[in-house]
């Protein structure tokens, strides 16, 4: 036998071109059984489909450079011109589609929940929005029902002192001089409430609160983690869910969907948040 005199097995362009369409094809394969197994928020069609209500936006999750309206320290939060004129516009479209009755006494209201895993954008949405009204000239009553005490022994009174009847809103609500923004932090859980309770100290300050603020804006955390909001949830005008496009699993969707159900409710909107923009 003769010794071969140059390699002819294997190929090496047809190993470098299995080699590389093999690993595509078992990529896209694994990503279509990531998606199919667990669906994420794809597009605005979707979300409207999976709650049957409208998205009034979809908001970029990049910070803009624009002004910072947020009169309470590390809260601040900058919007750009295109991240100020969707928030502006989604709280048009969201108050046009508004059921709120003629000549109701309580001021009007949103609260914005999500899923656990958007927590960080929903604080965030919820901020941009009272920004957009109050760079509008609106007066506006931010209430943060996930609030901590930030390392203090004694959290300050807040939301729960007032739902529990302890305080009006007015006297543990936090002011900055030129602002148009007052915030009322969680407060104190040192009591349960009952929900009759809630639900009366919440219409009362609702009520209350038409008389200094054409608008509150509650972030209302995940909801089923979050009962305390439940009388909130009970009496706010719209409930407007965010989910971040192509990372919210359709599964917690639906499960934050029933929450709002479960307390009462079903969402009015929702605004997704787009991580790529």
């Amino acid at each position: 036998a003769m010794p071969a005199l140059k390699k002819s097995w294997p190929p090496l362009p047809l190993l470098l071109f299995g080699a590389l369409f093999g690993g595509l094809g078992l990529g896209t394969a694994l990503a279509l059984i990531a998606e199919y197994s667990s669906p994420t928020v794809l597009s605005s069609a979707q979300m409207q489909s999976v709650i049957d209500a409208p998205v009034f936006g979809v908001l970029p999750a990049k910070a803009g450079s624009g002004r910072r309206l947020w009169p309470f320290g590390g809260a601040a939060v900058a919007a750009g011109q295109k991240t100020d004129a969707v928030a502006g516009l989604a709280l048009r479209r969201l108050f046009a589609s508004s059921r709120r009755p003629p000549n109701w006494p309580l001021v009007p209201s949103i609260l914005l929940t999500s899923p656990p895993e958007d927590a960080a954008h929903r604080g965030r949405v919820a901020r941009l929005l009272a920004n957009a009204a109050a760079a509008r000239g609106s007066r506006v009553l931010f209430i943060d029902t996930n609030n901590a005490s930030g390392g203090k022994k004694e959290p300050q009174p807040g939301l729960l002192d007032v739902l529990r009847g302890e305080y009006a809103f007015e006297a543990v609500s936090q002011h900055t001089a030129g602002s148009n923004v007052a915030v009322l932090g969680r407060g104190r859980q040192k009591a349960v409430f009952s929900e009759a309770q809630g639900v009366y100290f919440t219409q009362h300050m609702l009520a209350q609160a038409g008389r200094n603020f054409d608008l509150v804006v509650v972030d209302g955390g995940a909801l089923a983690d979050n009962l305390n909001a439940s009388p909130l949830v009970a009496m706010v005008d719209e409930i407007v869910m965010v989910a971040t496009l192509n990372s919210t699993p359709m599964r917690d969707v639906t499960a934050a969907s029933q929450a709002i159900s479960v307390m009462g409710r079903l969402p009015t909107g929702a605004l997704l948040v787009d991580e790529a923009a």
